[in-house]
């Protein structure tokens, strides 16, 4: 890697997840558009970058390029619950897309008390690349069991009965 980009690699950190936020933003960025809500979609937008900038540079001033990457997180979550907002509440209500937010919530934090545990565990003893696999075997476990009510509950593989009659 390149010495001068270095120093920013802390700052990946913190920016990851408002990265994710913004993927989640996806479904509802494409929704505005199937539905021809070009507008709106473009309004709920620039809010949520005037916020992310203004996150951003409140970050800078606190705690430098970290600080530039949580304001960046900040924002970047802001854009994703503007746009959701946008798309969904005219439909579900503020208490059905509310609903929604904490169903994605729930859903999440499983997976990121997995990532967090896999990251910080501490593993004395252990050489990099085998502390490196062990913390992909530790979050590999973790996924299991929601890989195992997955399947089950779509029967998944035919290993918990048949779909359909035959």
């Amino acid at each position: 890697m390149m010495p001068r980009y270095v120093e920013g690699l802390p700052a990946l950190r913190p920016l990851l997840p408002g990265m994710v936020l913004l993927g989640l933003a996806w479904p509802a960025r494409q929704m505005l558009i199937a539905l021809s809500r070009p507008y709106r979609l473009a309004l709920a937008t620039l809010a949520g970058l005037v916020l992310t900038a203004v996150a951003g540079a409140i970050g800078a001033d606190h705690a430098g390029i970290i600080g530039v990457a949580w304001g960046m997180s900040v924002g970047y979550g802001l854009v994703a619950a503007m746009t959701g907002a946008t798309a969904f509440v005219p439909t579900l209500g503020g208490r059905g897309w509310l609903a929604h937010q904490a169903r994605l919530a729930r859903t999440l934090a499983w997976y990121a008390a997995g990532a967090w545990i896999a990251a910080h565990l501490p593993l004395p003893g252990l050489r990099v690349w085998s502390g490196f696999a062990a913390r992909c075997a530790i979050l590999a476990v973790w996924l299991l069991p929601a890989l195992l009510a997955w399947a089950r509950r779509h029967r998944w593989g035919g290993l918990w009965g048949s779909r359909g009659g035959g």
